[in-house]
């Protein structure tokens, strides 16, 4: 088997599917390279409803089609999306985004701040508890109302035109831009739906399942950021105890979170290219701004200075 043609096998932690698709499809701006990549995916897993996000393969699922107003790079550095810029008010309770006047979503139409005032009214039915709360929104006026069944639009929520967001929180939250990053609060088209999704995301929806659970995407001219240096993309169900068969024949070219039995058999084989690497652990810490504490701003510098000195 020629070098150039070799399947990968890679073992990643819990974010390995996004990073792998993302980071390994990712280059400087420029060309593309032209080629398909085809992942192993475990079968049956082919739901896009941003509901299921809770869950962090679906999370990774999403966030190939899907993107929020902010996203983070590997670093964890925050950066534009849907908004090219955000900036927060003298009082620090009012957020206003600007968002690319060019943003469209996979189907051609347009994305527009009303469409994030949708989305995240839609998301915002939910009820406070459930699992699939969007609880980074809860900070902003009138959201828990509406998760409630108290009201059916959000009061802090306001779209002056196209492409202005304003967002009034009822306390000052200097996390926010982060927060809205996160795929659980990403703008999904009106046109969207689990099984046939449509987002401003990096990869465009293309068909699938298939009779075998394939699913094919292609690389979406319109996303912002560093495009994808294949032109299209490939999940393939990969089912217990063949991923190596779907490598060693060809039909995948890239597998995660193998076993070490499963490393063990393929490490002394020249034809694959093994990767490994330390398992990837997420920590994340939520706080509660509305506690009368935190709204002292010294008790959040000493919480985020702490937390920054891994002190916590």
């Amino acid at each position: 088997m020629h070098p150039s043609s070799r399947p990968a096998a890679r073992r990643a932690g819990a974010a390995g599917l996004a990073l792998a698709l993302l980071a390994a499809c990712a280059g400087p701006p420029g060309r593309p390279t032209g080629r398909t990549l085809r992942v192993g995916v475990t079968p049956g897993l082919h739901d896009f409803g941003l509901s299921r996000v809770t869950a962090a393969y679906y999370a990774q699922l999403a966030g190939l089609v899907f993107e929020g107003l902010t996203r983070t790079d590997e670093s964890g550095a925050l950066g534009p999306a849907l908004a090219r810029r955000w900036a927060a008010g003298a009082d620090g309770r009012t957020w206003t985004f600007t968002l690319r006047a060019d943003a469209t979503f996979h189907d051609g139409t347009r994305c527009t701040a009303r469409d994030v005032i949708r989305a995240w009214t839609a998301a915002l039915r939910v009820p406070p508890g459930a699992p699939d709360h969007p609880w980074m929104l809860d900070g902003v006026t009138g959201a828990l109302a509406v998760s409630r069944g108290e009201a059916v639009a959000v009061a802090g929520l306001a779209a002056p035109d196209d492409t202005t967001l304003v967002v009034r929180l009822d306390a000052p939250l200097a996390p926010f831009p982060a927060m809205v990053s996160m795929v659980r609060v990403a703008v999904p088209a009106p046109s969207s739906d689990s099984l046939r999704p449509v987002g401003t995301g990096p990869w465009r929806w293309v068909a699938g399942p298939d009779a075998e659970g394939e699913i094919r995407f292609a690389r979406f001219a319109g996303y912002a950021g560093r495009p994808p240096r294949a032109d299209s993309l490939v999940l393939r169900p990969a089912p217990g105890g063949t991923v190596l068969r779907a490598l060693a024949h060809g039909r995948v070219d890239w597998v995660q979170d193998l076993g070490e039995a499963d490393l063990a058999d393929i490490s002394g084989e020249s034809d694959f290219g093994v990767v490994t690497g330390p398992p990837v652990e997420l920590w994340h810490l939520a706080l509660d701004f509305r506690e009368p504490a935190l709204q002292d701003v010294r008790v959040r510098r000493a919480i985020a200075h702490a937390v920054d000195g891994q002190r916590l």
